[in-house]
């Protein structure tokens, strides 16, 4: 291991530790989102190195999916590339070969142009006779027009006029609700299995069951999107797969693969994409980055390691909290961690920021953690002591107020 990378002389970065523009020191508790083996690895740090003096590729160019295969101006690779043996060796490894038939992997410059790829896929399939996509209430999958009018959130829709057409939303976890919404038009059912804008809750593993079940019956393709969940971060590759053992047609995963670059990966069976497509070599920084961020997980047995890390993360973290009474609950889903409260969560978020640690909104009232897989025994002890320290001062504020 080469020593961590420095920033204008500033602190060491490393793990979950990183300096800012200003050369001010964070823990960063959503490092696991930019990158699953944390920061300064290495292996990706040499990726981006070497991928300096290569051609960087066209991001400008169109991304259009025609007659089910990628437009002539993206051309498909002529053969599996480095990144898809390296992705098929991890599945193999950690026993996820059975989570998706991988037979195409297309890589973008952003998550959200994945998902519109996943989507488009999906309409294309069977233009003629269905289109429709049913996702859930209260989703997020991105910012794009056609993302936004996958989700279920009404403030993502507002002052942007008519949405994209061909989306149903359906209550979370209610099968009933879903398949009175299935009709002849329908073509896909869109799932994120944990839903991070309202605490990190995640999906029934029996209702995830039960939709596939239902996509069967009715010859519909069932697509996930894992963009915002870091990578392995349940022990599987997939965090829906640590939910039920079940297959998806098609899924977006990009966090914790990029070291915080944007993009976005599309693995996907035949049946989605009609026939086998490998399209990565576009965009040879994100595939160098992407191809040794697998690796890297692959030397340090991960993510099969991260099960019981994240075992020993969430009870270190609900112990440390216990005693604070506006705490509500915690959800647990292998390192991505929400924890509820009655207080504002912008006010804890910028609490946090005063003593230096990263966290996020999760809903109203709830943050969000999702450190790196690797977290080490120091670094969990300096963000829980954060932690620990952030929620003092929001007691300690709400007791001056009352006085």
């Amino acid at each position: 291991m080469s020593e961590p990378s420095k920033s204008n002389g500033q602190a060491p970065i490393d793990g979950i530790r990183r300096v800012d523009a200003l050369g001010h020191p964070w823990v960063d508790a959503l490092a696991g989102r930019a990158s699953a083996v944390g920061f300064s690895c290495p292996t990706v740090i040499d990726a981006i190195s070497q991928s300096a003096h290569v051609y960087l590729g066209d991001a400008s160019a169109a991304l259009d999916i025609a007659d089910n295969q990628v437009a002539d101006n993206k051309a498909a690779d002529d053969e599996p590339t480095e990144l898809a043996s390296a992705l098929a060796s991890l599945l193999e490894s950690s026993g996820n070969s059975d989570s998706i038939a991988a037979d195409s992997l297309l890589l973008f410059p952003a998550a959200d142009l994945a998902i519109e790829a996943m989507i488009a896929f999906a309409r294309k399939r069977n233009s003629e006779a269905s289109y429709r996509t049913i996702a859930i209430a209260g989703s997020d999958h991105g910012r794009t027009a056609l993302c936004r009018s996958a989700s279920g959130q009404p403030h993502l829709h507002s002052g942007f006029g008519p949405m994209v057409a061909g989306f149903d939303h359906v209550k979370p976890n209610d099968l009933k609700a879903l398949e009175a919404a299935i009709d002849d038009s329908t073509a896909s059912v869109l799932l994120s299995p944990v839903n991070l804008a309202n605490g990190a809750r995640s999906i029934d593993g029996d209702y995830l069951r039960g939709v596939r079940q239902l996509c069967d019956q009715h010859d519909l393709v069932l697509l996930m999107d894992e963009a915002r969940l870091c990578f392995g971060a349940t022990g599987s590759c997939f965090t829906f797969a640590s939910l039920a053992d079940v297959a998806v047609d098609g899924i977006v995963v990009a966090g914790g693969l990029f070291a915080g670059l944007p993009g976005g990966m599309l693995i996907a069976s035949e049946r989605l994409t009609g026939r086998p497509i490998h399209q990565s070599t576009d965009y040879p920084i994100q595939s160098n980055v992407v191809t040794a961020m697998l690796q890297a997980l692959g030397r340090l047995e991960l993510p099969g390691a991260a099960s019981e890390l994240g075992q020993e993360f969430a009870v270190a973290v609900a112990e440390a909290i216990a005693g604070f009474e506006f705490i509500r609950d915690i959800h647990v889903t292998g390192m991505t961690l929400g924890i509820e409260t009655d207080l504002a969560a912008a006010e804890i978020v910028s609490v946090a920021a005063t003593n230096g640690l990263r966290i996020e909104a999760s809903g109203e009232a709830a943050i969000l953690l999702q450190p790196s897989l690797n977290l080490s025994p120091e670094d969990r002890e300096s963000l829980l002591s954060l932690l620990l320290e952030t929620m003092n001062a929001i007691e300690q504020r709400s007791k001056d107020l009352a006085v």
